[in-house]
């Protein structure tokens, strides 16, 4: 296997040298692409002989155009090879997202080569990426693009011809690149998630009775039981050894929001002190219904896809993202909470001017979400 790696290596770098000497007299097209793989970015860089950018430049084929008018083109040339040099990832398309300056380069026949630069951005991590070349074989049935593509700490070859158009290049990403993705989208998905925050102030809004410093330690371990059920649920939904119904999953979570919203109503008028005196039952609840909004958790992470070659990097980084985004809202919105209870001076003053009608509004909404999403609006 390493000879034959090392074989067609070779013959890679002897192609590269040999044809722009054999094609002095331009007989046939030949390209060659360069691109460099990081993280979910794609820098790519094609370097066409002057002879051949009449139809990238918006002209005729067969027309030759000068350097300057190829410099002053470059654009143009960009983007017609980033139609042609297709790059897609996990079967979805990767996007241009930005076309660097371009150069002129002397070519061995006395003439030039064009090197365009551009970036294409994917929808998550790389670790399995698919290139289409479809540049100029329309026009010319001989052309080749000789390509090389250095990711995961190697380098690859291939040469492209008129029925060898695709080439598959995978590998492991980096730990960094993995976690620097993934941690951002778990932040990001908590953050942007209306109904897990919702849950979360349910959850911590009665525990702010006791003011700041008191009520810390039982928020804590209201939201660590939280995270470990969201975190069970999560992975099992993500490795696909559980499947539930979304709709059912999304329902139960707005149906839980309204339920720990309408305990907190119910308490309020038989003991309004009863849970400042424990945080168990609310840890309780906040493991329970942490399961579902696992499978939540899970049904986002699956629309924007694990890398099969980090799937457990991914995983964890993205669970982890999601607890740095409930930490830091807790922490915003907590001693806010802790403060007002403070001020006012009476938990049972709090839980009727501040909770009450936090778990009004709670009730409403999540009882509004549960009716839309069964209906499936």
């Amino acid at each position: 296997m390493d000879f034959l790696r090392q074989l067609r290596a070779v013959t890679f770098a002897a192609s590269a040298w040999f044809v722009p000497l054999s094609a002095q007299a331009h007989d046939t097209s030949v390209a060659f692409l360069d691109l460099t793989i990081d993280a979910d970015t794609v820098r790519v860089e094609a370097k066409l002989h002057g002879d051949d950018l009449g139809a990238a430049v918006g002209r005729s084929p067969l027309e030759r155009p000068s350097r300057e008018i190829a410099l002053a083109r470059a654009e143009s040339a960009t983007r017609y090879v980033a139609a042609r040099v297709t790059i897609t990832h996990a079967s979805r398309p990767c996007e241009l997202v930005t076309t660097r300056p371009a150069e002129v380069l002397s070519a061995q026949d006395g003439s030039y080569r064009l090197a365009v630069r551009y970036d294409v951005r994917c929808p998550r991590v790389i670790d399995d990426l698919e290139i289409r070349d479809d540049l100029f074989f329309d026009i010319d049935d001989n052309h080749r693009a000789f390509a090389r593509a250095r990711a995961f700490g190697a380098t690859f070859e291939k040469v492209f011809g008129v029925y060898d158009r695709r080439w598959r290049v995978q590998g492991s990403p980096s730990t960094v690149a993995v976690v620097r993705q993934y941690l951002w989208l778990g932040v990001e998905h908590i953050v942007t998630g209306y109904d897990h925050l919702a849950f979360l102030l349910a959850l911590l809004a009665s525990l702010a009775a006791r003011g700041t410093r008191a009520g810390l330690k039982p928020a804590l371990a209201v939201v660590t039981s939280f995270t470990l059920a969201h975190s069970v649920t999560l992975a099992l939904a993500a490795l696909g050894i559980v499947r539930p119904s979304s709709r059912i999953v999304e329902s139960t979570i707005a149906l839980s929001i309204a339920a720990v919203a309408a305990i907190d109503l119910a308490r309020l008028r038989t003991d309004p002190a009863a849970n400042t005196r424990s945080a168990a039952p609310r840890a309780a609840l906040g493991f329970s219904f942490g399961l579902v909004h696992g499978l939540g958790f899970a049904g986002a992470l699956g629309e924007l896809g694990l890398p099969s070659r980090a799937l457990v990097r991914a995983l964890a980084a993205f669970n982890v993202g999601v607890e740095l985004g409930q930490l830091a809202l807790a922490a915003l919105v907590f001693p806010l909470l802790g403060s007002i209870a403070t001020r006012l001076g009476d938990a049972r003053k709090y839980e009727r001017r501040v909770v009450a009608p936090i778990a009004l509004a709670l009730v409403a909404l999540g009882l509004y979400w549960f009716v839309s999403r069964v209906r499936g609006a």
